[in-house]
């Protein structure tokens, strides 16, 4: 017996996140805010705690799971920022008094769902989550440290591909949708409509 499609093909569902992922800045144009929003929080734990010296990477582009689903087929990035402290990880009054400075810095960027990872002597994290899988962690265990992540987000590459071809990457898409009507004949010549 034959089955029915209820909802939409997976196809759709990528070109719905295509379009949803284009409305939005490129993963290169959020490295600026991710890097305030970690300046942010190590600057509400150092007023409440006094100065920490912060070891802060530079804010990357990384694939990981908020780029999964959907979002894996498009090669997405988050932003990742992480910031540790050298020395022995925080305990007592003084991990409460961290957790909070970053709840408060967190909120005030929109981080407001508060999950609890782990809370034992020795072993702290607690995760502050934001719109489309972006958070901000709190931890302490072998060190203190915040670890902030975006949601996924398309590079300037990938975008000016889809603008050119409607999809990402054509070989690519060719090879996972072979019946598509996206898929370009001749591999410099568009085909889908953008708007």
């Amino acid at each position: 017996m034959p089955t029915t499609q209820t909802g939409p093909s997976d196809e759709e569902e990528v070109l719905a996140t295509i379009d949803d992922l284009m409305s939005l800045p490129s993963a290169e144009d959020m490295l600026s805010p991710y890097r305030e929003i970690g300046a942010d929080v190590r600057g509400a734990v150092d007023d409440d705690l006094g100065a920490f010296q912060w070891e802060t990477e530079e804010p990357v582009l990384r694939t990981g799971p908020v780029c999964n689903g959907p979002y894996e087929q498009l090669e997405g990035r988050s932003v990742a920022v992480r910031s540790t402290v050298d020395g022995p990880p925080l305990e007592g009054e003084s991990w409460d008094r961290a957790e909070d400075a970053v709840r408060r810095a967190a909120k005030t960027h929109g981080f407001t769902v508060e999950t609890l990872v782990i809370d034992e002597e020795g072993a702290h994290e607690v995760e502050f989550a934001g719109d489309r899988g972006a958070f901000v962690r709190v931890y302490s265990h072998s060190s203190f440290g915040v670890t902030i992540q975006s949601g996924c987000y398309l590079t300037n590459s990938d975008r000016d591909a889809i603008e050119l071809h409607g999809v990402p990457d054509p070989e690519r898409w060719s090879r996972k949708y072979p019946n598509s009507s996206l898929v370009p004949s001749d591999p410099g010549r568009p085909t889908r409509a953008n708007g």
